[in-house]
């Protein structure tokens, strides 16, 4: 039955999201709010810019946290991602 999946058990050990990850998604609401708020005072061009800042921004980010976990072994790369195996 459903108590015999791990998925349902009352013993899994729960650990809540760590400081940093608070902290990212702070960052991360208060730089939607203020894209948001300031959109109707760019023209399309500023708009654009902004928003080609952040998503490289953004690309930049996740590459380097990816690259400083691959060299301190947190990641696991030998994982095999392809969808035909």
């Amino acid at each position: 039955m459903l108590s015999d999946n791990v998925f349902f058990s009352d013993n899994i050990p729960f650990t809540s999201f760590s400081p940093s990850h608070l902290g990212a998604v702070i960052v991360f609401i208060v730089c939607f709010l203020i894209f948001v708020s300031a959109a109707p005072y760019l023209n399309g061009r500023q708009n654009l810019l902004l928003t080609r800042g952040a998503s490289i921004f953004l690309s930049l980010t996740v590459l380097i946290w990816t690259a400083i976990h691959i060299v301190y072994g947190i990641l696991c790369v030998g994982l095999s991602t392809n969808i035909f195996d």
